[in-house]
C-alpha cells in the first residue's frame, strides 16, 4: 500500500477535507475525514472569499490528521474551469510503436492554446486516438501505426482559484499543491468505460449548482454549470408553501415521485411548535416542476450539440441535489427520455451519491501519487 494522500473537495455548499490510500485489493481507504458547510460559491465566485481560509483551516483541523502528506489535491469545480478540445497530427513515415514518449508529445503539441489574463491550461486527458486514419484507440500504447491524430480535451482552470488555494494550501503547511478536475475525476470514476468508448453524460446535482460534462473516452469534450440543485428545489417549494426554508426541506424525507398522489394525501411534519401537513400533490408537482428545470438545461445543452454524444448516451448521476427523493431519479429519467444510472463511492461509511466527487478525488490522488508518470501525462 501506498502512503496518504490529502484531499480537498470544494462543493458548493461544503467544503470536505480526507486523506486515504489504496488498499491492498485496490479500493481507496479514508484514513481521516471532516467537512463542514459555508458559504459556497455561485456563478462562479465564492459568497465570501474574506471567509474562505478561516473555513478551510476549520475542515482541516477537525480532520485530525495525524501525519501531514507533503501535497495537497484540490478539486476544481467546473464553474472554475472550462474545457477545449484539439486535435493533433504525427506522421512518423514509416510504422513504430506508440510509446509512452509519442503520447506525451502529442498531447504537449497539441497544447498550444493562448493562455488569456484569466485562465492556465492544468490538465488533459485524451479523447480518442485515430490510428492510421482507419483504428480507433482510447488506449494506443504498445499498437504500432504509421500515423496518430489525437483527439485531445484540453482543462483550464481560473487563475485567480488556484493563486487562492495555493495560498490558503501554504498557510496550512502543504509544500505542494496539485489541481485535479472535480468533474474529469467523477467521469472517469464512476461512468463506466465501455459507455465512455461511445460517449456518455455525467451529471452532479449539488446544493446551488449542477454541472453536466460530455464524456468521450478518458476527456470531456464539453461542459456547462447551472444555477440549479437541492437549494433551488427546497427554495422554491418553501416559497410555494409559505414556509421556512429548513420547514420546506424537512419535507425531503416524506416526499415519493413513485406513485401520484392520491387527493387527499398529505405529507406530515414536526416542528417546536405545531404539527404541519401539506397536500403531497402540491408538493410533488412542485418538485417534480423544478427536476423538469434541471432535465430543460440538460437537454438545452444536448440540442446545441447534437452531434458530440449518440442519441442513445446513458446519463450518470452523482451529487445530493435530488438524492434523497425517493423516485427523483426516474422522475429525471422520464423529463430527460434517456437512462439514468446513479452512482455512489462503494466503501464503508461514504456510500451516498454526494460523496462521489470526494471518493473521486481520493481515487485520482492516490493513482497520481503512487505512479507520477500519470501526472506528466495527465497533468
Amino acid at each position: 500500500m501506498g502512503k496518504d494522500v490529502a484531499i480537498l473537495d470544494i462543493g458548493s455548499c461544503k467544503l470536505i477535507f480526507a486523506t486515504g490510500r489504496k488498499n491492498s485489493i485496490g479500493s481507496c481507504e479514508v484514513s481521516s475525514f471532516s467537512w463542514i458547510p459555508y458559504d459556497g460559491y455561485y456563478n462562479g465566485d465564492f459568497l465570501n472569499v474574506e471567509k474562505l481560509l478561516d473555513d478551510v483551516k476549520k475542515v482541516y483541523s477537525q480532520a485530525n490528521v495525524i501525519k501531514q502528506p507533503k501535497c495537497l489535491y484540490v478539486g476544481v469545480p467546473a464553474e472554475f474551469s472550462k474545457v477545449e478540445a484539439k486535435s493533433y497530427l504525427m506522421n512518423f513515415g514509416r510504422e513504430r510503436i506508440i510509446s509512452s514518449s509519442i503520447i506525451d508529445e502529442l498531447h504537449s503539441r497539441g497544447d498550444q492554446f493562448s493562455e488569456g489574463d484569466d485562465w492556465e491550461v492544468f490538465s488533459s486527458s485524451a479523447i480518442n486516438y485515430l490510428l492510421d486514419d482507419e483504428r480507433n484507440a482510447v488506449a494506443p500504447l504498445g499498437e504500432r501505426a504509421k500515423t496518430v491524430k489525437a483527439s485531445i480535451s484540453y482543462m483550464y482552470i481560473k487563475k485567480l482559484f488556484k493563486q487562492m488555494f495555493d495560498a490558503i494550501a501554504q498557510e496550512l503547511g502543504f509544500e505542494e499543491v496539485k489541481y485535479i478536475s472535480s468533474p474529469w475525476a467523477v467521469a472517469t470514476r464512476f461512468v463506466d468505460e465501455d459507455a465512455r468508448y461511445y460517449g456518455a453524460l455525467s451529471l452532479d446535482i449539488g446544493f446551488t449548482s449542477t454541472s453536466l460534462s460530455f464524456v468521450k473516452g478518458d476527456g470531456i469534450v464539453k461542459m456547462a454549470t447551472c444555477d440549479l440543485g437541492k437549494g433551488s428545489i427546497y427554495g422554491k417549494l418553501a416559497q410555494q408553501l409559505n414556509v421556512s426554508f429548513d420547514e420546506a426541506l424537512s419535507l425531503e424525507k416524506s416526499i415519493n415521485l413513485d406513485f401520484e398522489a392520491l387527493e387527499g394525501a398529505l405529507y406530515t411534519i414536526f416542528t417546536q411548535e405545531q404539527v404541519k401537513t401539506y397536500r403531497a400533490k402540491d408538493v410533488n408537482n412542485a418538485v417534480i416542476a423544478r427536476i423538469k428545470e434541471i432535465a430543460n438545461f440538460v437537454n438545452n445543452e444536448i440540442a446545441q450539440d447534437p452531434n458530440i454524444l449518440p442519441d442513445t448516451a446513458t446519463l450518470f448521476l452523482t451529487g445530493g441535489g435530488i438524492a434523497g427523493i425517493k423516485g427523483g431519479l426516474i422522475t429525471l429519467e422520464k423529463c430527460l427520455k434517456r437512462r439514468v444510472r446513479g452512482r455512489a463511492p462503494g466503501i464503508n461509511n461514504y456510500d451516498k451519491p454526494y460523496f462521489a466527487s470526494m471518493y473521486a478525488l481520493l481515487d485520482v490522488a492516490c493513482e497520481i501519487n503512487d505512479n507520477q508518470n500519470i501526472w506528466k501525462k495527465l497533468f
